[in-house]
C-alpha cells in the first residue's frame, strides 16, 4: 500500500514532527467520527509522494452511502490540516492532497 519505503527521502526532525501530527489528526478524527471507516494503519514512513498516511478499511462493502458518511470522510480528510494548524499555528503543503 503506497509503494515501497522511500529511503532516499531525508526528512528533518521538524518535518517528521509535522507529518506525525498531521497523520495523527486524520486518525483521531476518524476515530471520533461515527460514520467513518475504522483506521487500520498509521505510518509516517515516506512512500511514493506521501510523507505518511492513514489507512482506513471499510468494515463492509457499500453500494450506497449516506450523506453522514461523506461528511465524516471530509472531516477525516481535513483532520490533518486542522491538527497542523492547532499545534504549529500554520499549515504545510502536506495537506494539499488530502481532498
Amino acid at each position: 500500500m503506497g509503494g515501497p519505503e522511500r529511503r532516499s527521502r531525508l526528512m528533518s526532525a521538524t518535518e517528521k514532527q509535522v507529518v506525525a501530527y498531521h497523520e495523527a489528526g486524520h486518525a483521531v478524527v476518524a476515530r471520533l467520527c461515527q460514520h467513518s471507516d475504522p483506521v487500520q494503519k498509521v505510518t509516517i514512513v515516506p512512500r511514493g509522494s506521501a510523507g505518511g498516511y492513514v489507512w482506513r478499511v471499510a468494515d463492509r462493502d457499500r453500494f450506497m452511502a449516506n450523506r453522514s458518511y461523506f461528511e465524516d470522510n471530509i472531516a477525516v480528510a481535513l483532520g490533518g490540516r486542522v491538527a497542523e494548524e492547532l499545534v504549529f499555528g500554520d499549515v504545510s503543503n502536506g495537506a494539499s492532497m488530502d481532498i
